[in-house]
């Protein structure tokens, strides 16, 4: 059907419809329209162009950032124990823990690692103090203290600030100085030449509480007097090293003291 039949046709319908109903509103008319594929502009008749629906496309996907760790990095190094605490006959700890483990590397100790100062401590102890030139006193002290740090350092090559006993002078920082007589102890310089028993006064009852004090086995004031606790003292003394524990100060306890 040419484009004028068609047009005629459509008019043609019209008029049947409009003389049909006897009311053909605008509804009417454009139903008409798409009926006879009348989908131009500007009166013309044609086919209606079918407009493709566009397919959906995904959403882009970005892929998450990874998080970064808040966490400090560690730092790695060694840390190098150091001894800082008075050790006798008796003592207990963590500081007498780390003086086995030394004493046992060494060769000297083969007890427990149990933080216990007992007699198998004092008797490695004192080898150890032997070896180092120290006097053989069985307590640490400042100068036991820099052997053994010095020996730590050793093991790790990380240099340990230690006191320099012989050149420490009072108000120096950072310096822990020495009791008077803790010194002299450890370097030998006390001697003890008279025989001592309860009762006993003097310089050589003075000095014997200063050494007992040191080893952790005399608790009492420095006074000079020979007195129960200083026997009760020089007894635990004697018994650490195995000499008959009579109390009395004798050529044998002597001969310990003055090692």
């Amino acid at each position: 059907m040419t484009n004028i039949s068609r047009k005629v046709f459509y008019l043609l319908v019209l008029s049947l419809l409009i003389f049909a109903s006897g009311n053909f509103g605008q509804g009417d008319f454009l139903g008409v329209k798409k009926a006879f594929g009348y989908g131009g502009s500007g009166g013309s008749v044609g086919r209606t162009t079918v407009v493709p629906t566009p397919i959906p496309t995904a959403p882009a996907v970005t892929a998450p950032t990874p998080a970064v760790s808040t966490v400090p990095a560690q730092v790695l190094g060694i840390e190098t124990f150091r001894f800082t605490e008075k050790l006798g006959f008796g003592s207990r700890g963590d500081e007498v823990r780390e003086l086995q483990k030394v004493l046992n590397e060494r060769g000297l100790y083969a007890g427990k690692i149990d933080g216990i100062f007992g007699s198998i401590t004092l008797t490695a102890l004192r080898s150890f103090q032997m070896d180092n030139n120290l006097k053989p006193v069985g307590f640490v002290g400042p100068g036991t203290q820099l052997a053994l740090n010095n020996y730590l350092s050793s093991k790790t090559e990380t240099p340990v600030a230690v006191p320099a006993l012989a050149l420490a002078t009072p108000g120096s920082p950072g310096v822990a100085l020495a009791k008077p007589g803790e010194q002299a102890l450890e370097q030998g310089a006390l001697k003890f030449e008279k025989n001592l028993k309860l009762g006993s006064r003097g310089d050589d009852t003075t000095k014997l509480q200063k050494v007992l004090k040191e080893l952790g086995l005399y608790a009492g004031k420095i006074d000079g007097i020979f007195g129960r606790l200083t026997f009760s003292a020089v007894k635990n003394f004697q018994a650490a090293n195995a000499l008959l524990s009579d109390g009395v100060v004798g050529p044998k306890t002597k001969e310990i003291l003055n090692k």
